[in-house]
């Protein structure tokens, strides 16, 4: 068996917005990871990648509250920036940087389980803000940022089938040594690629860069260029517009509301919060969900977990509070919003990760406990 860092969970007691929970008894280990990532199985419940030793491990959640996750599987060594999605017919993927040289990565799941699979090293490159999406084919797209100093550009994977079993890389015209890796990405509903990323030196300032492909490959496209963003995260709405938030100037929390899918115009928002931002995620609460197509944002910034919850499409205003203070080193929130429109929040706050359960929408009402596996004394990995 591998050997991992574990220990037994805590007693102890969480306070997140209203609700207060106790970390549940009865549970395996606590779990050690940082840098997770979350995404929604066809079976309701959700589905976590995470880092644990500079290993990427994957574990489904026992309950649509993450209580508890199954053993993990270990799947490779040497990893960072896990990103994770589930392909069409239920089976997940896996982008990350992997080896000693940080390069991009798959690990194709074989079944939903993800109880095997395989590795597919997809370009030699030093990957950096790595971001998956499927599109309508099945086929995913892996957006990510090449660090090579002589280099520095946004690329893209463009894989052949849902395996990924071959691709091809490719950095989108006029992006070659000017953008500092893919931040952030998503579909539009034409199942055509928008993906943000820190434009260096343009009129000698670093600028937020919003590429809209033009086809599914993102073989060609157009670029707007908006104010420094520093970390960025995008979604996209019904009413078919590209929803971006990022750290803007001195890192504080911002937001724009494109006026169409590629994002070719659109007027940033003022700052929403002032703490500054380093890791956030952003979901859109859609269509048939009890709240519908109003953006949210879990953050980390100054040490805390926060929530901004915007009150209309474009995010003209909202609210901002504060989920966890308590826990040091708070950083790298991951969200989904499950069926009943409500978030689910896995973050780290090393070594360890905590999950916060929403009960509404806004997350006025949550509970908070560390993670832990759902087999009492087990050290929740398998071999």
């Amino acid at each position: 068996m591998i050997s991992h860092r574990w220990r037994s969970i805590r007693s102890q007691v969480f306070a997140v917005g209203l609700a207060v929970a106790a970390v549940p008894p009865g549970l395996g280990a606590q779990v050690l990871g940082t840098q997770p990532d979350l995404a929604m199985g066809q079976n309701g419940l959700p589905l976590l990648a995470y880092l644990n030793d500079n290993r990427l491990l994957i574990a489904w959640c026992s309950d649509p509250d993450c209580a508890s996750i199954s053993a993990a599987r270990d799947i490779d060594n040497l990893v960072g920036t896990p990103r994770i999605a589930t392909r069409a017919d239920g089976r997940p993927m896996i982008a990350y940087r992997g080896g000693s040289g940080g390069t991009l990565q798959a690990y194709d799941c074989a079944d939903t389980d993800c109880s095997g699979g395989t590795i597919r090293p997809l370009d030699a490159v030093s990957a950096t803000g790595i971001n998956i999406l499927v599109r309508d084919n099945g086929a995913p797209l892996i957006v990510y940022g090449d660090s090579n100093t002589a280099v520095r550009s946004m690329k893209v994977y463009d894989c052949d089938d849902a395996n990924c079993s071959s691709g091809s890389a490719q950095i989108p015209p006029g992006q070659q040594g000017l953008t500092d890796g893919g931040t952030g990405a998503t579909l539009t509903s034409d199942g055509l690629p928008v993906i943000a990323s820190n434009a260096l030196g343009v009129n000698g300032q670093n600028r937020m860069a919003v590429y809209g492909c033009a086809d599914s490959g993102c073989t060609n496209g157009s670029v707007t260029y908006y104010e420094q963003s520093v970390s960025t995260r995008l979604a996209f709405s019904s009413d078919n517009r590209t929803l971006i938030a990022f750290a803007g100037t001195g890192a504080a929390l911002r937001f724009l509301a494109c006026a169409d899918s590629a994002c070719a115009s659109g007027s940033p928002r003022g700052v929403l919060d002032s703490p500054v931002a380093v890791d956030m995620d952003l979901e859109v609460r859609v269509a048939g969900m009890p709240v519908t197509d109003l953006p949210v944002i879990a953050y980390s910034a100054s040490n805390q977990l926060r929530l901004y919850d915007c009150e209309n499409p474009s995010c003209s205003s909202g609210t901002a509070i504060t989920l966890d203070s308590s826990n040091p080193f708070i950083r790298y929130p991951a969200m989904v919003i499950r069926d009943d429109g409500t978030p689910l929040i896995v973050y780290s706050s090393s070594p360890d990760l905590y999950v916060i359960s929403c009960q509404d929408s806004g997350c006025s009402q949550a509970t908070s406990q560390a993670l832990a596996f759902n087999e009492l004394f087990a050290d929740g990995f398998e071999e």
